[in-house]
């Protein structure tokens, strides 16, 4: 994260940052219908390190979108305030505005949200996913499902956000439509890592995170290391396996319980596929 809000502050200066984050805490699932969460207007400036709220903008979404309010749950929730020590340190006169996406939010309330958004701000605005992509699966099996999420973030495949292995696949939908919108779809990559990077150990349930800026295209930008090329190609998924017994023992316990009784336990590695 560091290297993110760095090379930001490095190419501008914006106006304001909102940030989208799941619902960690199903904070929606209290509500009677499927709302974004964010905070009223009144919102405490103390509770987001002495960053300034974006109220004119809250307000203006609030009066064209499903919004609901709720202070308490935006302030305990990770997403977002795992972001604003970095915030505070390179844009200290940034205004934000933090917007919790619950599970059940639709694609065509993403688009609206981020129509509105893209209507009512200047042009030195960033919109932030603040999302984990694999979770639960050993290294090899993230960059797998990694690679997969990526092409279609970078490429835009519209169709196939719903189906890949993220905690928010609405926010990163928003964070792309909104480059779109804003013609800023040329991608600079920062990183690319898993939790085990950080370990000598081989874990078998990790996190993986991918940082990208999308900006206009410019002939002279240099992407990082990791290139924009590797994830271009649309493919096919092809998994191999050894011999998968199904009768006998293994029949009577899927007549107990379910025809997908046998893959209960391999069901994340699956998503996705």
């Amino acid at each position: 994260m560091e290297d993110f809000f760095n090379y930001i502050s490095s190419q501008e200066k914006p106006k304001t940052i909102v940030i989208l984050s799941p619902d960690h805490f199903q904070s929606g699932i209290l509500m009677e219908s499927n709302s974004f969460i964010t905070i009223g207007l009144e919102g405490d400036d103390e509770k987001f390190n002495n960053l300034k709220v974006d109220t004119l903008l809250s307000g203006k979404l609030f009066k064209e979108n499903k919004m609901a309010l709720n202070n308490s749950t935006v302030i305990t929730e990770h997403g977002v305030t795992a972001l604003l020590p970095y915030i505070k340190k390179y844009f200290p006169e940034t205004n934000i505005l933090p917007i919790l996406i619950p599970a059940d939010i639709t694609k065509e309330q993403v688009e609206q949200l981020v129509k509105t958004i893209d209507e009512n701000t200047l042009l030195n605005t960033i919109v932030v996913a603040s999302v984990d992509f694999s979770h639960y699966l050993p290294s090899r099996a993230a960059d797998f499902h990694d690679t997969k999420s990526i092409r279609v973030l970078l490429n835009f495949e519209k169709e196939n956000f719903k189906n890949i292995e993220v905690d928010c696949w609405q926010a990163l939908y928003a964070v792309r439509l909104f480059a779109k919108l804003r013609q800023k779809e040329t991608p600079h990559i920062i990183a690319h890592k898993n939790s085990a990077d950080f370990l000598n150990l081989e874990l078998e349930e990790t996190t993986s995170y991918f940082s990208v800026v999308f900006r206009e295209n410019k002939s002279e930008e240099i992407f990082s290391s990791s290139t924009v090329e590797a994830f271009n190609e649309r493919v096919k998924t092809v998994l191999l396996v050894g011999d998968i017994m199904l009768d006998r023992g293994v029949e009577n316990l899927i007549k107990q319980n379910s025809i997908y009784y046998p893959f209960q336990k391999i069901g994340q590695f699956l998503r996705g596929i």
